[in-house]
């Protein structure tokens, strides 16, 4: 049989038969169609593929005992819809638990070495302070940790920093 002639259900018929030259020409006839028809609302190159694979494996894996009522192509197209519907199923309900895995404080907790890294940087703040000059430690201790602004209190600062 000349497969790349032959109609749809004579491939199938042949496809019933073990025949992977028929299966290839359904599979070259259809493909890129329903690939196109996938991608055109998954908007994803890799999902697409899959939809689409899914649907042609399917024939395959279920060739022997196949029966199709009416045009392969409207079959086949109503099968990637759904294989469609399917991927865009399972792709909100992954990004939906991560959203919710992400968002739900019970399942976070500080990093484990943040608590080690807050206590180094602690350290290497008050070793940097403790570097200063007398005059300048107590100037940054003013500005810093006591909120007082130098320019607002001027004559304080300027007080402290002469006589310590």
């Amino acid at each position: 049989m000349e497969y790349t002639s032959g109609t749809d259900q004579e491939l199938l018929d042949e496809c019933s038969k073990n025949s992977v030259q028929a299966f290839n020409t359904l599979f070259d006839r259809y493909s890129s169609g329903l690939f196109a028809y996938a991608k055109k609302y998954l908007k994803d190159d890799f999902q697409a593929e899959e939809a689409m694979m899914d649907v042609m494996l399917w024939i395959w894996n279920n060739r022997l005992n196949l029966k199709i009522e009416g045009e392969l192509r409207f079959y086949l197209f109503r099968s990637v819809k759904h294989a469609t519907i399917k991927q865009i199923r399972k792709s909100a309900a992954k990004f939906m638990e991560t959203d919710i895995l992400e968002n739900d404080l019970r399942f976070s907790s500080p990093a484990a070495d943040q608590a080690l890294l807050h206590q180094e940087l602690k350290n290497h703040y008050h070793q940097s302070i403790a570097l200063l000059s007398p005059q300048r430690k107590i100037a940054f201790e003013l500005s810093r940790e006591r909120k007082l602004n130098a320019c607002s209190n001027r004559r304080q600062a300027w007080y402290i920093c002469k006589h310590g």
